[in-house]
């Protein structure tokens, strides 16, 4: 039954919101990681060692392509 699975789209283009049903998925802060990854080329042609780990947290946005679990 189409009602028992849940879809989960990731970087949430701006096509989610119009699909149907319209795409729940993950928000990725674009900015940011392109500031931190030019940050780290800079950093890197100058010589300087950088952390080759960054973690950053995306934001959930719930559209009607989910539901809670049938219990």
């Amino acid at each position: 039954m189409p009602h028992d699975v849940s879809v989960v789209g990731f970087e949430d283009l701006s096509i989610a919101a119009f699909t149907q049903p319209p795409l729940t998925t993950v928000r990725q802060p674009r900015g940011r990681i392109g500031r931190i990854a030019a940050d780290a080329l800079f950093a890197m042609l100058a010589g300087v060692k950088t952390d080759p780990v960054r973690v950053l947290r995306g934001e959930l946005i719930v559209r009607e392509s989910t539901a809670p679990p049938a219990g």
